[in-house]
């Protein structure tokens, strides 16, 4: 980010992005979810794993030695990963131990 023009375009899109994932993490917790933190502060740290996540995968084609991914995985491991990663295992989810 070293133009101060395109920080300012990359701050406010990302506001855009922020805002419903915190929104979405409120009505997590008002429903008697345990998050892991404040939610806006939770709800920032899932955009940036997707940002992440979308670089390597998309931009990168993956990580080196990696066969390529599907979109249905790739959307499969990103849904079960935030959901799981910020509630908890899946009820029925067997413990491994």
């Amino acid at each position: 980010m070293v133009g101060e023009r395109f920080a300012l375009r990359w701050r406010q899109r990302y506001v855009l992005e922020l805002r419903p994932m915190c929104e979405h993490m409120e009505r997590l917790r008002e429903a008697g979810h345990s998050l892991p933190g404040d939610p806006a502060v939770v709800a920032s740290a899932v955009i940036a794993m997707l940002e992440q996540f979308f670089y390597v995968w998309l931009i990168e084609n993956g990580e080196p030695g990696d066969p390529q991914l599907e979109d249905d995985e790739a959307i499969e491991t990103l849904t079960s990963l935030i959901l799981h990663g910020i509630l908890g295992p899946a009820p029925h989810a067997a413990v491994e131990g």
